[in-house]
């Protein structure tokens, strides 16, 4: 009898799903390896102080989508998490892998693996981070893999189309769309205030608040309180609600994303799509113990094909410049694609599963 391995696909918030959907789909057709998925918790802040659970929520989505969640984590062969494990001890012997649920600038993913002794596979989505773990002291301690990034997946296989995308949100489809996806920290949301809304009229526009900008964790309960008020008062907008956790399918049907260092801004470049960079004051973002939020500077990030503002006044323009790309912009645009992206083929989730089954078979 063929041996069973068992896998666990660790999740530490709704929206990572995305990342791991994929690889789920491609070990549960194998009939050798018994999988199951697992939702740390979903919380939200109310009043400040007490915390409240959308875990119940989240586990109802992820049911509708065909995956029913185990209730506390057993023994495994192999995890795959969607972020640095908070506890990675409690999974014994098991290797342990990271797909990660982002990819972008920020310097958190170094600091949680500078804080533990596990070892990890690391699925990459390109050389590029592997230099930057290299430069961070740490690719000694982990088992580097460039397979690409299995979350694009479904946008290189044509998962999604954009006038059913649209469609759904009573948007037209010929029309000029607009994806405003602010991050949560440090956040676009306070350089621009309702200066998208306005350079946006003649077009349409989608807004994809991060997650914590909607339950108050990691960011203040205005950010969903101010958007929800302007998209009252301009009507070419459209604002996604928190359980709307997919942003692959935006990525897809809009034209153009206007974001500061959101993990979008990357995937919009991996589809060869443009969009507006918002600069952040670099010298002012810093960790408690003084290390830089950022691994380099946004104002630097992708020059010469993304235009930048540093405030409302320019941004207009800079749309228009996204809209309508020069040659020079798509010569930079393909040079930083491959430099931050390996494998743009709809096939990075196959790569990774061969490494997991390798791994699992020779332990």
């Amino acid at each position: 009898m063929d041996l069973t391995y068992r896998v666990l696909l660790h999740i530490s918030h709704l929206y990572h799903w995305e990342a791991l959907e994929p690889v789920y789909h491609l070990l549960r057709q194998d009939p050798r390896f018994q999988v199951e998925v697992y939702l740390e918790d979903e919380p939200r802040r109310r009043f400040w102080f007490w915390k409240q659970s959308l875990k119940p929520r989240a586990l109802e989505l992820l049911k509708q989508d065909g995956v029913t969640p185990v209730d506390r984590p057993g023994r495994y062969d192999f995890v795959l998490a969607s972020d640095v494990l908070r506890a990675p001890e409690r999974f014994g012997s098991a290797q342990l892998g990271i797909v990660n649920h982002g990819t972008g600038i920020k310097t958190v993913f170094y600091r949680l693996l500078r804080k533990q002794q596990a070892r990890y596979h690391l699925f990459l989505e390109g050389h590029y981070r592997k230099q930057r773990l290299q430069a961070h002291g740490l690719a000694r301690r982990h088992d580097l893999h460039i397979t690409g990034y299995p979350k694009l997946d479904p946008l290189f296989q044509n998962r999604y189309r954009r006038e059913e995308v649209l469609g759904a949100l009573g948007l037209d489809p010929t029309v000029p769309t607009v994806l405003y996806a602010p991050s949560y920290k440090p956040s676009a949301l306070d350089i621009l205030g309702d200066a998208v809304f306005r350079a946006t009229r003649g077009y349409q526009l989608i807004v994809k608040l991060h997650p914590f900008s909607w339950t108050g964790w990691y960011a203040p309960h205005r950010h969903h309180k101010q958007v929800e008020r302007w998209v009252r008062r301009y009507h070419h907008a459209v604002l996604l609600p928190w359980d709307a956790y997919r942003v692959i399918p935006y990525v897809a049907a809009a034209d153009v994303v206007i974001s500061e260092v959101s993990s979008t801004l990357f995937e919009f470049l991996a589809a060869g799509k443009f969009g507006v960079v918002v600069d952040l004051p670099a010298e002012r973002l810093k960790h408690s113990d003084g290390e830089p939020l950022l691994d380099m500077e946004n104002a630097r990030l992708f020059e010469g094909a993304f235009p930048h503002v540093q405030g409302p006044d320019d941004l207009h323009d800079a749309l228009e410049a996204a809209l309508h790309p020069t040659r020079g912009q798509r010569q930079a645009l393909e040079k930083h694609r491959r430099h931050f992206f390996y494998g743009l083929d709809g096939k990075a989730a196959h790569r990774v599963v061969a490494i997991i089954k390798q791994q699992v078979a020779h332990a």
